[in-house]
């Protein structure tokens, strides 16, 4: 079905089960480049550019996957100054816009009408533009198994947060945290599978080659 000629082909089911509050939108990057953002390339670009990181320049030249280049910034500058970095980037910009976040929360609504949202983003872009939901960071996470619902915005690779004020931010973002996330410890691919079981999901955002998608 299309809303608007020229648009895109929603498929019948998707429709039914977002009127039913069965649609989980999955959110990453994409979603907040057109409020200013930066795509995670762009931030890596930047942090290593303000590091002068000649090592994961070498990296990010020779286009090595961007949680690699993180894991060796990590172990170059320390996980604190890392986090300093991440919410210089993405705490202190005023954002384009948030149409897009506004719409996304519009359609994020649960059966009892309880936003149901969740991200791989650390920026607050969503509560800037208006959702007042609980926010939901690991290791808190909703048990599905045990038909726990979710009730706010998950931010699955946690939340920004002023290193000032809360240290340390456990950002997922390096592939040592990817690989305690996904493996070793596996709590967030516990949750992307109880999620796949229970709901239709829609992820937004993303290429092929971003981190979580691998």
């Amino acid at each position: 079905m299309r809303f608007i000629q020229d648009g895109p082909d929603l498929p019948s089911h998707l429709l039914e089960q977002q009127a039913l509050g069965n649609v989980i939108f999955f959110c990453g990057a994409g979603v907040s480049m057109p409020a200013g953002l930066d795509s995670f390339w762009e931030l890596t670009d930047r942090i290593v550019t303000a590091l002068d990181a000649q090592k994961a320049r070498k990296l990010l030249d020779d286009d090595w996957d961007f949680d690699r280049i993180f894991n060796q910034l990590v172990k170059e500058f320390e996980r604190p100054e890392i986090d300093r970095q991440i919410y210089n980037a993405l705490g202190k910009k005023r954002a384009k816009t948030l149409a897009h976040h506004r719409a996304i929360l519009a359609l994020s609504k649960g059966a009892a009408g309880t936003t149901q949202l969740v991200t791989t983003n650390f920026d607050l872009l969503f509560e800037r533009a208006g959702c007042k939901a609980p926010k939901i960071v690991p290791p808190n996470l909703p048990n599905l198994e045990l038909n726990q619902s979710i009730d706010g915005i998950v931010y699955l690779h946690g939340r920004l947060v002023n290193p000032e004020t809360i240290n340390p931010a456990k950002y997922v973002i390096s592939s040592a945290d990817f690989g305690r996330a996904y493996l070793a410890e596996g709590w967030a691919a516990r949750f992307v599978k109880e999620l796949r079981e229970r709901y239709t999901l829609v992820f937004l955002g993303y290429s092929a080659d971003d981190p979580p998608m691998r």
